[in-house]
This record gives C-alpha cells, sequence and structure tokens, in this order.
C-alpha cells in the first residue's frame, strides 16, 4: 500500500501539470508549422515543434495514422529549419509510410526546392523490433495496434491500457530507446497466490451453483413426468368407471371415482409444482 501512495505521489504533479490534448489540438499545432514553413518563418517552425513536445505527453486521445503523419511532418519541417537533412527524410518517410495519400503542395514547396526533395526521396522502407509491454496494456505504433517499433526512422508510440485509456503517448527517433513503462503494469493476482485453500473453495462455489440449477431442473423433470404418470393412472381408473361391463357394484364404482378424482387432483398439483421448479431453475 505504502508503494502504491509513494507511486501516486511521482505521477500526481506530471498530471497536475497536464491540461487533456486532444487529436485536434495537435492538427492545429502542426497547421500552425506548416504556416510557418509556407512563410519561411524558422522562428514560428521551432515554435510549433515545441509546443507539439510539451503536448505529447498530454494527449488523452488515441491517433489515428493521419494524425501522426501530421506529427512526423511537423518534426520533419523543425529538423529541416534546422539543417538536420537526414532526420528530415527519415521523419518524413515515417510520415509517408502512416499517410501515404498525402501530397507536398506548392504551397510549402515550389518544385525543384530542396524541401521537395527530401521528401519525395524519403524511403517507405521500415524495419521493426519486439518492444516489450508492462501488463494489461496494448502499444499503438504510428496510430496501428503493434508490438513492435521501427528501427530505422521514427515512430510515434502510444501505451494504451485495457480500458483503452492512453497511459503515454511519445515520439522517439529510431536510436532512442523505449521509456520504462513499468509504472503502468497492472497488479494480477495468480490464482496459485490465492493459496489452495481458497482457490478451492472458488472452485466448490462455482460447481455447487451449477449443481443447484441443476438440481432444479432434475426436480422440475421429475415433477411433471409423476403428473403425467398419475393423470394416465387416473385415465385407467376413468375407463374403468365407464365400463358398463366392468361387473362392479354401486359401493366399487363410488371407490373408484373417489380414486380418480383424488389421483386427477394430484396429477394437476404435480404439474403446477413441476412448472414452479422448472421457472426457479431458469431463473437460477
Amino acid at each position: 500500500m505504502m508503494a502504491a501512495l509513494l507511486g501516486l505521489q511521482l505521477l500526481v504533479p506530471v498530471a497536475a501539470a497536464c491540461e487533456p490534448v486532444h487529436a485536434s489540438d495537435l492538427g492545429a499545432i502542426a497547421r500552425d508549422g506548416e504556416a510557418g514553413v509556407a512563410e519561411l518563418d524558422v522562428d514560428g517552425v521551432a515554435s510549433a515543434v515545441a509546443r507539439l513536445d510539451a503536448a505529447l505527453p498530454c494527449v488523452v486521445d488515441r491517433l489515428e495514422p493521419t494524425d501522426v503523419a501530421a506529427v512526423h511532418r511537423l518534426r520533419a519541417f523543425g529538423y529541416f529549419v534546422e539543417g538536420d537533412i537526414p532526420m528530415a527524410r527519415e521523419a518524413f518517410g515515417a510520415a509517408r509510410g502512416a499517410d501515404p495519400a498525402w501530397v507536398l503542395d506548392d504551397r510549402l514547396a515550389p518544385p525543384g526546392t530542396q524541401l521537395r526533395e527530401v521528401f519525395n526521396t524519403a524511403s517507405l522502407d521500415v524495419a521493426t523490433e519486439a518492444v516489450p509491454l508492462p501488463s494489461s496494456t496494448a502499444l499503438y505504433v504510428d496510430g496501428i495496434r503493434t508490438a513492435e517499433r521501427s528501427i530505422d526512422r521514427p515512430a510515434l508510440l502510444q501505451l494504451v491500457s485495457a480500458e483503452g485509456r492512453v497511459l503515454d503517448s511519445v515520439w522517439l527517433p529510431d536510436d532512442q530507446p523505449i521509456p520504462d513503462w513499468s509504472r503502468f503494469a497492472a497488479a494480477v493476482v495468480p490464482q496459485a497466490a490465492l493459496g489452495p485453500a481458497r482457490a478451492g473453495a472458488q472452485a466448490r462455489a462455482a460447481t455447487a451453483g451449477s449443481r443447484s440449477a441443476l438440481g432444479w431442473w432434475i426436480g422440475g423433470g421429475v415433477a411433471v413426468a409423476a403428473a403425467a404418470g398419475m393423470y394416465g393412472w387416473a385415465l385407467v381408473d376413468h375407463s374403468a368407471y365407464v365400463d358398463l361391463d366392468s361387473g362392479l357394484n354401486e359401493s366399487e364404482l363410488s371407490a373408484l371415482r373417489s380414486r380418480t378424482n383424488t389421483k386427477v387432483l394430484a396429477s394437476g398439483g404435480l404439474g403446477v409444482i413441476g412448472l414452479g421448479l422448472g421457472v426457479v431453475a431458469i431463473r437460477w
């Protein structure tokens, strides 16, 4: 319990400094960066990249590939204006891989410019490596659920809980290691840790529940079958009662009539009991 409280204390300052960021917010930052590129405003591009870096840890939406592509493009524009052409090319490759339909228009890069050449020569090929994940989490890389990350170009990774909540979002160059996500591992208690007695009690409780329902069904079936048998017996007596050649005197006929009526009533009662037990079994 103390460890859990300490963990919460470590996480609270980060959460308190984070306003929820949605995919639409990232899109607005990316558009500001593109406007800086179109206006040759280096400071505007750098500002948009800085805002992106600050916003990513606070993202609460699971991003689609088109959202991710906009992030990659903004980072590529940032590297380009800094003069880091190899990293700009890698980031453009990640952007094209996430959203192949997007094209670099003349407003951002007129024909014959270096920016267009860097974008057009960005490779779409990618190699990957497996990523170890905390228990009860899933990984989305560039908007696609997978357990692997690219190792020759940047990637946007989102760690998501089993309930679909975004736990962390990070943009990683290919040479940067995976963050330590161990704090997001869900506590899973193995069945063996419950102890033989408790585990056995749970198994017996589950079995008892199923047997109880089965008992109601069997009881109901027996009651209905007994009702049918009793009614059939009453029909036999009734046939003897109305048979003019039976040779029974008035006293014997009266006794037979009484037994027949009793059997009919008993049959009806057993039938009601059987139906009642069936209802109990259904609702058990």
